[in-house]
């Protein structure tokens, strides 16, 4: 056999395991640790047959690495205790490696359709387990492999952009009957999560992809299932009107405050990654009631743990990403429709950010980071193609 089929032996098994640990994600991280720690021993026996070292640059490349630079400065800095300075890095290097993956093994349109297949069948799985938790057990909160509700809200605001971009895309009948029900299930399951940032953000980004996608049918249909939605049952309509009621946020905002005390305190390198949890209940306010381990936003945490160089290095991260989101969408009409649900999902998940740390679990920080470069992937095709 010559070196060439073994290379090409060797790209279909790092695409397995990449796709195995897309799917294994709501199962927890052990899995996706163990496909992808398999991905990388096999991409690096790739290497040594290949005998060359390959990378595939980005436009992102610069702020990530500011970006790692500045984290690992709060960590040395701000030192409490090796575990937790190389648990907050670590999280870091889990995020970019998550992001790489995608960009050097989504060559292809075709790579991107499987990709997006396998998340599909495992967000079918997701919705199933979902049901069976209400069935079995209505008064519960909905939370099926993840362990907690918020987590699963934030999974499925991930990918129900993109059942929804492509159930417009998908021209056969049986393609937009499966997609619909997927569509209609995974809404149901999230309306039942009772997490109304996750609402909020989902609302925000579907009217942002009708927007996009020039759909007016997406402008008015949408509205119009949430409201339909909202009238069904009592429990979701006075959980969607609790947005608007100011004791519903008063923990947050007393924790917003203190955040913005630590900023001042430690404007440039922060606290160190990892050690909100330790510094807040020094500077909670005397109406706060709950040491909380994180900020509830991700900017916040961001700027309290990495000081203001890198909460400015995360937003140029996110504009950058946003410019390569706009030149996916200039695909052929598949890959523009998935980069627009990809985008977003994106988008989505940063307006629920304001109330969550997205980044919290390790499952929801790799997918939106397999999503970011995903999107990543789909312009480098596009500049291929040209």
């Amino acid at each position: 056999m010559n070196r060439e089929k073994v290379v090409k032996i060797l790209e279909n098994v790092i695409e397995v395991f990449f796709l195995l640990s897309i799917f294994f994600i709501p199962a927890g991280p052990v899995l996706k640790y163990i496909f992808q720690s398999a991905l990388l021993l096999v991409w690096l026996v790739k290497l040594i047959v290949k005998k060359g070292v390959e990378f595939t640059s980005t436009s992102l490349d610069y702020p990530i690495l500011l970006f790692s630079l500045i984290g690992l400065a709060s960590v040395v800095i701000s030192y409490t205790s090796f575990y937790q300075a190389g648990k907050g890095f670590s999280n870091l290097l889990e995020w970019f490696l998550a992001f790489y993956i995608a960009v050097h093994l989504l060559k292809r349109k075709e790579q991107v359709e499987r990709m997006i297949k396998v998340w599909l069948g495992s967000a079918v799985a997701v919705i199933c387990y979902g049901l069976f938790q209400l069935i079995k057990n209505p008064n519960s909160l909905i939370t099926s492999f993840f362990t907690l509700n918020s987590f699963l809200a934030q999974y499925l605001i991930l990918i129900i952009p993109v059942v929804f971009s492509l159930f417009f895309f998908r021209k056969t009948k049986k393609e937009k009957i499966f997609l619909g029900i997927v569509f209609l299930l995974s809404w149901f399951i999230l309306i039942s999560t009772m997490e109304r940032g996750a609402w909020l953000g989902i609302i925000s980004g579907l009217l942002v992809m009708g927007i996009i996608l020039r759909d007016k049918r997406i402008l008015i249909g949408f509205p119009s299932l949430l409201i339909l939605s909202l009238l069904v049952s009592l429990p979701f309509r006075m959980q969607a009107v609790s947005i608007f009621w100011p004791s519903y946020h008063l923990e947050r905002i007393h924790c917003w405050r203190s955040c913005l005390s630590m900023i001042k305190d430690h404007p440039l390198t922060g606290v160190g990654l990892g050690n909100f949890r330790y510094f807040y209940p020094k500077y909670m306010l005397p109406g706060a009631e709950v040491k909380l381990l994180h900020a509830h936003n991700i900017f916040f945490q961001v700027a309290v743990e990495m000081g203001i160089p890198g909460l400015l290095s995360f937003l140029w991260i996110l504009f950058l990403f946003f410019k390569d989101a706009g030149l996916s969408l200039q695909q052929n009409e598949y890959l523009r429709t998935v980069g627009a649900g990809l985008s977003v999902g994106i988008i989505a998940i940063l307006i629920t950010s304001f109330f969550h740390d997205i980044f919290h679990s390790r499952q929801i920080a790799t997918l939106i980071w397999y999503v970011i470069g995903t999107v990543t992937a789909i312009k480098n095709i596009r500049q291929k193609a040209e």
